[in-house]
């Protein structure tokens, strides 16, 4: 959709659906309160009937809080800042709206109906742009088509799904109260924040076609990565919390064997995006479009990297480990946004402020490596006895 869209709207135009984007990544992890990753380790139903419940009430919560604040800054700051506060709250929406489900059939083992909503979501939401695109409609129509879309996929999907069994009523051991709830959505928001803060500063430094080119390279070296990365951590989560549920040991174990098949994936996915990005961007996304081509070279490795970490990240809430979450996306979002400062001194350009996000980016992916292992690790020493001999 990427070369249609790119050629129908200008980098400006098109930067402002890319701000609002990023923002509502930000805001999904508070909708949510990061429900979707409590919810998979929820050993009786009743209780995770209540959480999703929760989940759901909250996400309409937030809905109605920034769309009145799109109605605020229509009245009060004019009518870009309004399409992009109603442009965010339309996404984070479909965003918000998706993972809860999401997790709900994660719970409950349905991969294979994942994968078809996946797909489907996909696909709807790209033929609804695409018509927004064919009859060059307004940008703020393309957030309505992701909430479309990725709704009617959920409806489409959740026909014939389990049901809560009413009737499954227990304990958990480890509830989910506010004492976990607020490190978690501080961290879920710093981690949005930390993948999001090129694009919105870029705009609110060198202007909203900076934005554009970002959101837009960001999008071309994240397809392969978010393809398959959605995929990857919604099988981790079911493999993971069939293991805690079970107090089952071998943790570690699996978290090395993934990092290790998913880091050939990764390096190969950023060379290729290296070499090809630069000479491929006007051909495939139109003239005007140039830097975005270089943006994404540069950001290829960085990016690529979060298949590594990605699928793996929702661990340490299942594991109750919500503090160390914390502590480690507020150490990325700490180098990241420390890279940008230090090219703002330096009065760089799109280009150098982007080689500074990126290896920022790294650093932080690096150290996201060792605090996963650590805790698998830790996991596993808790659990010493095996239940038999297959994992």
């Amino acid at each position: 959709m990427i070369p249609i869209l790119s050629r129908t709207y200008d980098p400006a135009t098109f930067g402002a659906f890319q701000i609002a984007a990023s923002l509502a990544m930000m805001i999904q992890p508070l909708a949510t309160l990061r429900t979707e990753f409590i919810l998979p380790s929820v050993t009786h139903d009743e209780n995770a009937r209540g959480l999703y419940i929760r989940g759901v009430l909250m996400v309409l919560a937030v809905a109605a809080v920034t769309t009145l604040a799109a109605a605020i800054l229509a009245l009060s700051s004019g009518m870009q800042p309004a399409q992009i506060a109603a442009m965010c709250a339309l996404q984070t929406t479909a965003l918000a709206i998706t993972v809860l489900d999401n997790a709900r059939l994660i719970r409950a083992g349905s991969e294979t109906r994942l994968a078809i909503r996946n797909g489907l979501a996909g696909a709807l939401t790209a033929v609804l742009q695409l018509v927004c695109a064919s009859l060059t409609l307004d940008i703020w129509l393309l957030a309505v088509s992701v909430l479309a879309g990725r709704g009617l996929a959920i409806l489409l999907t959740s026909i014939g799904s389990p049901r809560w069994n009413r009737n499954d009523v227990g304990d958990e051991s480890r509830g989910y109260g506010i004492r976990r709830i607020t490190p978690s959505v501080l961290a879920g928001v710093a981690a949005s924040a930390t993948g999001q803060t090129l694009t919105v500063t870029s705009g609110m430094t060198l202007g909203p076609s900076a934005s554009g080119y970002v959101g837009v390279s960001q999008r071309i070296a994240g397809a392969p990565i978010t393809l398959v990365g959605q995929s990857l951590s919604q099988l981790t989560q079911s493999r993971s919390s069939a293991l805690i549920r079970a107090s089952r040991p071998g943790l570690g174990r699996q978290v090395r064997r993934q990092m290790l098949v998913l880091s050939g994936i990764s390096a190969s996915v950023a060379l290729v995006l290296t070499v090809l990005a630069p000479p491929l961007a006007v051909p495939i996304l139109g003239k005007g479009w140039e830097a975005a081509g270089i943006v994404t070279a540069v950001l290829a490795f960085p990016i690529s990297f979060q298949l590594l970490v990605g699928p793996l990240m929702p661990l340490l809430p299942m594991l109750g480990r919500e503090r160390r979450l914390l502590s480690l996306q507020l150490t990325r979002l700490g180098l990241v946004l420390a890279a940008v400062v230090i090219a703002r001194v330096l009065d760089a350009d799109l280009l150098g402020t982007t080689v500074c996000f990126g290896a920022a980016t790294l650093l932080g992916y690096l150290y996201t490596v060792v605090v996963l292992i650590v805790e698998a690790d830790r996991y596993d020493r808790q659990h010493p006895q095996e239940l038999d001999g297959n994992n």
